[in-house]
């Protein structure tokens, strides 16, 4: 595999497009500032962020801000109380790493490790997520005409 730029792997020559299929999480909002142990890695998280669990019992933080602009309330659960969410529609450039791989995160809330067959996810230049192969083959759809290059 090429060098990957972390800072943007949309020029990568095997990056591919995929959205996140409408699966319900279960969410939480940090009572305290703590730190979680992802699959990935420690993350750390502040007061009022979002904690989510996923399809296989995975537990991840979302910055509060970030959240809102990508998750809804699936009913009937309100907006800004624990409960179920869904991730909102959208495009994001997808890469299958064949290698291990250090990923910071912004803001330096904490660095992921990837393993090979785990997947990067971008959801814009600099704000990368890993996800393992099992977790991204049951939580989304690679779109069609996927290949950007």
């Amino acid at each position: 595999m090429s060098s990957i730029d972390l800072s943007d792997i949309g020029r990568h020559p095997k990056v591919f497009l995929a959205v996140k299929l409408p699966i319900a999480v279960s969410v939480t909002f940090a009572e305290n500032p703590g730190t979680v142990q992802t699959r990935e890695g420690m993350v750390d998280y502040r007061e009022g962020d979002a904690l989510l669990t996923g399809v296989e019992g995975e537990q991840w933080p979302v910055v509060r801000e970030k959240f809102f602009q990508s998750y809804q309330a699936v009913l009937p659960t309100s907006d800004g109380k624990p409960g179920s969410y869904v991730k909102r529609p959208m495009n994001v450039m997808c890469l299958r790493v064949d290698h291990s791989l250090n990923v910071p995160l912004n803001s330096n809330r904490g660095i992921l490790q990837a393993r090979p067959g785990d997947y990067l996810v971008q959801y814009q230049p600099g704000d990368l997520a890993v996800v393992g192969a099992t977790i991204f083959q049951k939580s989304y759809q690679i779109t069609l005409g996927n290949e950007l290059t």
